[in-house]
């Protein structure tokens, strides 16, 4: 649960004590969010919980940290709930085509020797 989430549950009055919703509440809750705004009718509260994993992989969240903020036994199921999209991956792949940012200029004229270019 993220901290802002947290702040405003915990300022509620009453009693807490162990969930936040009763599960019954909570799934109607859900299910009447999903019936007004006119989603899919295929869409279920767990679809949450893979696209939170996907987001939070896309914005450079470590595996072994969604891992145990899912509370999964294993890396495999955490990359299950991981669909990343192929722009995604492209983008990754695409990090080790860039030069690094601190390459000096003898790197530079050493590069483009071996590419069979005269150094000026």
């Amino acid at each position: 649960m993220r901290q802002a989430v947290y702040t405003a549950l915990s300022s509620l009055p009453g009693l807490r004590e162990a969930r936040v919703w009763s599960v019954g509440k909570m799934r109607t809750a859900f299910e009447n969010a999903v019936r007004e705004a006119k989603l899919d009718r295929g869409f279920h509260f767990h679809d949450t919980r893979h696209h939170f994993a996907s987001w939070y992989v896309m914005r450079g969240g470590a595996l072994p940290s969604l891992q145990q903020i899912l509370g999964h036994a294993t890396l495999a199921m955490t990359m299950r709930y991981s669909h990343l999209s192929p722009k995604r991956l492209r983008g990754e792949m695409a990090k080790t085509e860039a030069r690094p940012q601190c390459e000096s200029d003898s790197d530079r004229a050493q590069d483009r020797a071996h590419e069979g270019m005269t150094v000026a």
